[in-house]
């Protein structure tokens, strides 16, 4: 049987875990008001003005009502507040998710592409909304509690706390402002002693997620060989004027350059082998979280632009020609398929990046690369494993509307003699 005082702790401590989240959440808004306006301007609902005042308002509004919580300033009203905003909120999200229509008609990644992001993250947004609610609501229906005398005598009837004497009221203020602060610092201690640990349990949770990811599409690119005369994925006509990458079920048509389909090829997948959604969440990174390669049709993972051409095209020592050496390359081409990179984690070479920046370290020449090959398995490829000619670097920048290859980024996707060539050793 769970005491009052027991039951008071649980449940304040519950609602002050979810306030906390609420207080983080407005903290991160007000880091980067950009982002925060970006993704109220994907949900295609708001005039400019009202982002403009969405933007100022929210994150304000998020961390002063936290803060007051946190330090026990007027807590059950806060509460209140804070349950109205979230409960806003998501009615806002549950009528984009359900009858907002996309944008139609579009002509570029941008927009729509924005849109798929955000909307396809709707569910998992309200589901987290749901539990804060029901943290917030604990503070709610928990009876705050004041000092009473000694003599005072407390009971319990029909589920209603009563004082016999001595008048105490059965309103107060849950933790004291001393309790509240040395909890913050103790959570404060143990974030400080844990973050190095915790950031490499992240990691491998990161790079789990993303083998899991590259196995799924080497699976979904043998299974188009397989439906397409075993030839590999490749949507233009190399000698059109104009490429275009198509989903119809969406009703997308965007121009690219030809080996622009190394990093949206999911649009041009998305229907027959991706449920129809070109912003597929498998498409990005569990390092991504919305940074600077991943979000609309950009994935996470390079497709090999060596399976764009022939193999003669990435000889240097034949002459290169555009269009006429520009074609989808066959699955049994491949001459080493343990051996030849399908696509690589662009977002993990970008995370090793910042990291190696941030401790003053400089990246090494062929860093670590986490790629799926032609037979189906995904690993970490060391460094000293790569085949230096994968890097590429020998290649003059192709022109023209095929696209630009001066210096390819990451690794392992322009090998010398591409399809005939092997990227490790």
């Amino acid at each position: 049987m769970i005491t009052m005082n027991r039951w008071h702790v649980i449940a304040t401590g519950l609602c002050g875990i979810a306030v906390s989240v609420v207080a983080l959440s407005g903290l991160s808004k007000l880091l980067d008001l950009g982002e925060f306006a970006r993704q109220i301007r994907a949900w295609g609902i708001f005039s400019e003005p009202l982002v403009a005042a969405l933007v100022a308002l929210v994150p304000a509004i998020e961390t002063g009502t936290a803060g007051l919580w946190l330090i026990g300033i007027a807590r059950r009203r806060v509460t209140l507040v804070l349950i109205g905003m979230v409960v806003s909120m998501t009615l806002v999200m549950a009528a984009v998710w359900l009858f907002h229509e996309p944008p139609s008609n579009c002509g570029c990644f941008g927009v729509l592409g924005e849109w798929l992001r955000v909307s396809t993250g709707f569910p998992a947004a309200m589901t987290r909304n749901a539990a804060l609610l029901g943290a917030l609501t604990m503070g709610l229906i928990v009876k705050d509690r004041r000092s009473c005398p000694k003599h005072a005598e407390i009971s319990l009837n029909a589920g209603v706390l009563r004082t016999t004497r001595g008048g105490c009221s059965n309103e107060g203020h849950g933790f004291t402002l001393i309790e509240t602060v040395l909890v913050i610092a103790l959570v404060g201690v143990l974030i400080v002693l844990l973050t190095p640990s915790l950031r490499g349990v992240r990691r491998a949770g990161d790079d789990a997620g993303a083998a899991a990811h590259l196995r799924s599409h080497a699976s979904v690119f043998a299974m188009y060989a397989s439906d397409h005369k075993q030839l590999l994925p490749n949507f233009f006509n190399p000698k059109a004027d104009v490429f275009i990458l198509r989903c119809p079920s969406r009703g997308i048509a965007v121009p690219v350059r030809y080996f622009e389909v190394s990093y949206s090829w999911g649009v041009g997948l998305a229907d027959g082998y991706y449920e129809g959604n070109p912003a597929h969440p498998s498409f990005y990174s569990p390092a991504a979280r919305g940074g600077r390669w991943s979000g609309g049709f950009l994935s996470s993972y390079q497709y090999a632009c060596v399976f764009l051409a022939d193999p003669d095209y990435w000889d240097p020592r034949r002459s290169r020609l555009e269009p006429e050496q520009l074609r989808a390359v066959r699955i049994d081409e491949v001459l080493f398929p343990s051996s030849k990179t399908l696509h690589v984690n662009r977002d993990r070479v970008a995370r090793d990046g910042d990291d190696a920046r941030r401790s003053g370290r400089e990246l090494p020449l062929l860093p670590d690369l986490q790629a799926s090959f032609i037979d189906g398995h995904a690993e970490i490829v060391k460094g000293d494993r790569q085949n230096r000619d994968s890097m590429g670097c020998w290649r003059r920048g192709s022109t023209g509307p095929w696209g630009i290859h001066t210096f390819p980024n990451p690794h392992l996707t322009h090998t010398l003699s591409g399809a005939h060539g092997r990227d490790i050793r």
